[in-house]
């Protein structure tokens, strides 16, 4: 699940996290543990073998650590910390199923429990502890296959010893999110640790107040980060699921909300069934999308888009457009400037893509992942249609909140016999350059072509004098301007000699056409992929077109279609295709 602003450890709060873990004693009883429901959280077998390799990522920062314990490694700041203490990890490490894994995960929780079993510091803090014990539980079963009985004895105690602690100070977690994970904690384990005692006080109706702090009545999250909601989706999963096998009754409107947030999370899923990769959310594990809509129970999607976002899916292609502005305020600082940026994908190969989140490579990539360039949009040159405020400093993180953000982003959608069609602007230019943009975007009902029009447009008189006033400043020379097009790493190309147009060659066996009307420079220029299952950006390409906007409208028309040899012989699996539209 993706990390907020971060975990604030007052002197208040470590002291009461302290006398907690003292509270539940250092030996006592073992769990005794009946119905374990076996591993659900999915991790990604690329990081879980960089991680037995020593390529070590805790809260977006690689750590090369070969040969030695994940505990050997000094944490540079609380974010680092509660990532390590967190265990998520384990998910990817346990992945790879090999004997080195069960192994050396093991090992790796072994040291935990002499080294930090002992009830205090940020390992202990509610939101912390949560995450580790729902991972325990999950992968028990490979925690404890061959151990010695002596080893499984500290674990059984120290799964009992966390379940106590988790019960009295669950509600101290630092914000929503770390207590919606402490309550689907709690209900997991109320199903599995025998002779623990009720935590129903703690259940449905807490879990029901919380996720309305985060999410709105139609199952939306303020953040807009996709895959934030699909982590927090496949908490209200778990916890629903161990709810209703204890047989504690299910509050009818966490149910409802659960539904509505899976269906704006289809509505947001590629025709390969990955998200989309916006507003600092990744693609999600493979496979995790459709494991948390399958355990939702819901069916059906938001029929345009969710969450601020527009779908448009025929036959094997779907397009996804941010259009919305970024969230405001504190639920900025991992937003992106992506408003009217695209992504395009056919069948099982993403073709135009955004760069993505760049904090797992750094506070430099983070920064850059976050600006115009680095989307499928136009942007004017040196100038994001959002842009980041004053850094704040957060569990030893700069952070930068959205500052400035379109304030109106209309958009219409209209289905034709033939086509879908997209339209939408937004004023982010506006107070600094005395222009709207907008962007049309049609898709061909067999999916087949994807035709755009963008705009640059001065309306208004106040707008004019604006763009007339710089325009004397550039001597008339005209507003530059970038109209980009990311491509995905597994995306190849070629330069059409005869036509002067650039193909996109897919996997699959897909050539795809890109035209453009002329009258702007076009480039094929370096680029890069940000994926967080990397230890490094991927180098990949851009497809570039720019000019100058000189007059009060400035129109670049674009088009992308498949050649009809590549409509023969597709090698992707049909089954993963696009959701029909309807």
């Amino acid at each position: 699940m993706a990390q907020g602003p971060g975990i604030k450890l007052t002197a208040f709060r470590r002291t009461g996290n302290r006398l907690g873990g003292l509270a539940t004693g250092f030996g006592g009883k073992r769990a005794a543990l009946v119905d374990l429901p076996g591993p659900r959280s999915l991790g990604s077998l690329k990081i879980g073998q960089d991680f037995l390799e020593g390529n070590c990522k805790f809260a977006g920062r690689l750590v090369m650590a070969p040969g030695i314990s994940v505990w050997d490694i000094k944490a540079p700041d609380n974010a680092f910390r509660a990532d390590m203490h967190g265990f998520g990890w384990l998910d990817h490490v346990l992945a790879v199923a090999s004997p080195d894994a069960f192994q050396k995960a093991q090992v790796w929780v072994s040291e935990w429990i002499s080294s930090f079993g002992n009830g205090h510091g940020l390992a202990w803090a509610p939101e912390v502890l949560a995450r580790r014990l729902m991972r325990w539980l999950h992968h028990y079963d490979e925690l404890t296959r061959k151990l010695p009985s002596s080893e499984k004895m500290l674990l059984d105690r120290q799964i009992w010893r966390q379940a106590v602690y988790l019960q009295r100070r669950w509600k101290l977690a630092s914000d929503a999110k770390g207590r919606i994970e402490a309550l689907a904690t709690l209900q997991l384990v109320r199903r599995v640790i025998v002779g623990l005692g009720d935590t129903g006080a703690a259940g449905g109706q807490a879990l029901m107040r919380e996720l309305m702090r985060l999410t709105a009545g139609d199952g939306t999250l303020v953040s807009r980060n996709p895959e934030e909601l699909l982590g927090l989706l496949n908490l209200i999963n778990w916890a629903v699921a161990d709810m209703q096998a204890t047989g504690v009754v299910v509050p009818s409107d966490l149910i409802e909300r659960q539904k509505k947030m899976a269906r704006v999370l289809r509505s947001l899923r590629h025709s390969d069934g990955a998200l989309a990769r916006f507003q600092g959310g990744g693609r999600g594990v493979m496979f995790g999308l459709d494991q948390a809509l399958a355990g939702s129970g819901a069916r059906g999607h938001e029929p345009d888009g969710g969450m601020g976002f527009v779908r448009m899916a025929s036959g094997r292609t779907s397009l996804i457009v941010d259009a919305a502005p970024p969230a405001a305020n504190g639920a900025s600082f991992n937003a992106h400037a992506s408003t009217l940026a695209m992504e395009l994908t056919s069948g099982q190969r993403p073709m135009i893509v955004s760069c993505g989140a760049g904090a797992p490579f750094g506070p430099e990539w983070r920064k850059a992942g976050r600006a115009t360039p680095s989307h499928s949009v136009l942007g004017l040159d040196g100038y994001s249609s959002s842009r980041l405020g004053r850094s704040r400093e957060i569990m030893g993180q700069s952070r930068e909140p959205m500052e400035t953000r379109p304030a109106s982003v209309p958009v219409q959608m209209e289905r034709h016999l033939d086509y879908l069609r997209i339209e939408a602007s937004h004023d982010g230019y506006l107070r600094s350059h005395g222009m709207l943009q907008g962007r049309a975007l049609e898709l061909t009902v067999d999916g087949s072509a994807v035709a755009g029009e963008e705009v640059l447009l001065s309306e208004s008189t106040k707008a004019r004098a604006k763009f007339d006033k710089i325009m004397d400043g550039l001597k008339g020379e005209g507003i530059p301007f970038t109209l980009r097009f990311h491509l995905h790493p597994d995306v190849a190309t070629r330069l059409d000699p005869e036509t002067g147009t650039v193909q996109l060659l897919l996997k699959s066996g897909e050539v795809w056409d890109f035209r453009h009307d002329g009258g702007f420079a076009f480039a094929m220029e370096s680029s890069v992929y940000l994926d967080s299952e990397a230890t490094r950006p991927t180098a990949t390409k851009q497809m570039v077109l720019s000019g100058r906007a000189t007059t009060y409208t400035t129109r670049i028309r674009w088009s992308l279609a498949k050649t009809p040899e590549s409509l023969k012989g597709i090698r992707d699996l049909a089954a993963l295709e696009a959701d029909p539209i309807d």
